[in-house]
């Protein structure tokens, strides 16, 4: 039987979904738009270019594709509210602050701090969405995860500094990354993104002592990681440069490996279809 009302938790997620995005680029990118986007490391130059030229989107993800992010963005915050916990209960006067008087939140909180401090008692800080920039390679992004441990005199020198990149993945895509037949010829986009932070944290640090992906298949929760080689920090800066010398020529030209890198489904998913369309029809 029909109910008018049955199609309401579908609009009213979408809505939703379409206004947060919204949120998080004006958040995240408005006033900065000239710097390139670290989570496309890797990925198609002309996009790159249209984005740095603040050309308007001309293909918007549909609620699909924006649910797909929403979840992903679900798994992230519900780590970084873990770690912030954990924060709480090693800061007694903002445990007071913030939950007062409210008994089992405030033993929750210490005894999430006094566990893990148990289990990890080198463990020094965990940062996680924090801001790099890249003022030489015009790149910006945010990092998900970085652990930091002590490993002796707790001098920098003693420090250890793991970086860690999340992606929520599904259950094919997973299969062939970890299943008994892997994919002939993975895409590197993802190590090419964590090699890019990987640069500014090596920056920063002076060093890095090692990077791993974070798979966490949406499915069941199961999650494994992947150590990515420091090779692709190398990588990841070369391609940068590259970038940055095809586009101060103007529009980086249709090559294989460069525009689109990987033609199978970048262009798909694509916010400038429409435009990169136009300039080839143009013979651009």
């Amino acid at each position: 039987m029909y109910n008018e009302y049955d199609k309401l938790f579908t609009d009213l997620y979408s809505l939703y979904m379409a206004e947060k995005n919204n949120l998080n680029q004006l958040e995240r990118y408005t006033g900065k738009e000239r710097y390139f986007h670290a989570s496309g490391a890797g990925l198609c130059m002309r996009k790159k270019y249209f984005e740095s030229t603040n050309v308007p989107v001309t293909n918007h993800p549909d609620n699909e594709g924006l649910k797909r992010m929403r979840l992903g963005t679900v798994v992230h915050s519900e780590f970084e509210q873990a770690i912030e916990d954990y924060f709480l209960g090693k800061k007694e006067s903002e445990i007071k602050k913030e939950i007062k008087s409210i008994e089992p939140s405030k033993s929750y909180y210490k005894a999430l701090y006094s566990t893990i401090k148990e289990l990890y008692p080198t463990l020094k800080e965990i940062r996680s969405e924090k801001e790099i920039v890249l003022e030489d390679l015009n790149v910006r992004g945010f990092y998900d995860f970085l652990v930091i441990g002590e490993s002796g005199d707790g001098s920098r020198f003693g420090e250890q500094i793991h970086l860690y990149d999340l992606k929520t993945i599904g259950t094919y895509p997973y299969k062939l990354k970890f299943g008994r037949r892997p994919e002939r010829n993975p895409g590197i986009h993802h190590e090419m993104q964590l090699g890019t932070y990987g640069l500014a944290v090596e920056r920063e640090f002076g060093r890095i002592d090692s990077m791993r992906l974070f798979y966490y298949r949406k499915d069941d929760s199961f999650h494994k990681f992947k150590e990515v080689p420091y090779s692709y920090i190398r990588m990841a800066e070369t391609y940068w440069l590259e970038v940055n010398d095809k586009i101060s020529r103007g529009v980086p030209p249709l090559e294989e490996g460069v525009s689109p890198v990987n033609l199978k489904w970048e262009c798909n998913y694509c916010n400038y279809r429409n435009h990169c369309n136009q300039l080839k029809d143009k013979g651009i």
